[in-house]
């Protein structure tokens, strides 16, 4: 039986979200948390009961993929948005019946549904090919990293649009088997999540330590948690790049700035005037 409790989750801004447990949280188990999800294209979804013993359970999808799914997906429209850097990643578990060693991998984008003309938020995705279901025919959980590449994609969307906030994503599209060269096959889900932690306790990886920035007499100064190396980028209003350095950066003219930090597993953007 799937438990879901309801919970709060500060940042920025407070949205609700149903949870499993008090940090990672079930989008999509086909029964009591079931929002809007669709497919198209090469990808066709129908839900079914999910088979006793196994890692699903209540209902499942049943997602059908066409050889080689050269344009398809399913499409997970979340009743709440998130923001990708609050999570290590997307699990979910699934089964090819008749695998016989079949073992496409996993593409997938997040988006926001909005329309507004002003909002910023772009499409970030990762097209690589690093995870892939293992072919055995059995139940298995897969993890989808956001640190291989939706990270590097969200850097990137905030150094193109430095303002950009990220705490709007409300679209999963996931795409197995994508322009992966593998014929037709039948593929089950179930229990889609956003993972704090890929521990099966729930308990959430270290929290990332706090990146502090700092102007004066004209240089941007960064500390990280633990005295970890911080990584500096400096921005214009206009998004144009004008510096970059390790811990320090040098400005020359006074003004406004986008400054982006990281360590190996944070980030920060923030506004600073130098003066």
């Amino acid at each position: 039986m799937k438990r879901i409790f309801t919970f709060l989750f500060c940042c920025v801004s407070v949205f609700a979200l149903k949870a499993q447990d008090a940090q990672n949280t079930m989008i999509c188990n086909f029964d009591d948390v079931y929002p809007d999800v669709s497919a198209w294209g090469d990808v066709s979804l129908v839900t079914a009961p999910a088979p006793d013993g196994t890692l699903a359970s209540g209902t499942m999808g049943v997602l059908t993929i066409n050889a080689d799914n050269e344009n398809g997906s399913m499409i997970i429209q979340l009743d709440s948005p998130f923001d990708p850097r609050d999570y290590v990643g997307i699990s979910l578990v699934a089964q090819i019946p008749d695998a016989n060693g079949l073992n496409p991998a996993f593409i997938f984008k997040l988006g926001v549904s909005s329309d507004d003309p002003t909002n910023k938020i772009h499409q970030i995705q990762d097209w690589t090919y690093n995870v892939s279901y293992s072919g055995s025919g059995e139940w298995e959980e897969i993890h989808l990293p956001f640190s291989d590449n939706i990270f590097s994609a969200l850097d990137q969307a905030i150094a193109d649009n430095p303002g950009l906030t990220t705490d709007q994503y409300d679209i999963i599209e996931l795409a197995p088997g994508a322009w992966n060269n593998k014929p037709d096959f039948t593929m089950n889900v179930d229990n889609i999540m956003l993972r704090t932690s890929w521990d099966e306790t729930g308990i959430p990886l270290t929290k990332l330590a706090a990146i502090v920035l700092t102007s004066a007499n004209g240089t941007i100064s960064a500390v990280g948690g633990n005295n970890t190396p911080v990584s500096l980028k400096v921005y214009s209003i206009s998004g144009q790049e004008i510096a970059n350095g390790v811990n320090q950066v040098q400005i020359e003219t006074k003004g406004a700035y986008i400054v982006k930090a990281a360590t190996g597993n944070a980030n920060l953007v923030q506004k600073i005037i130098v003066k």
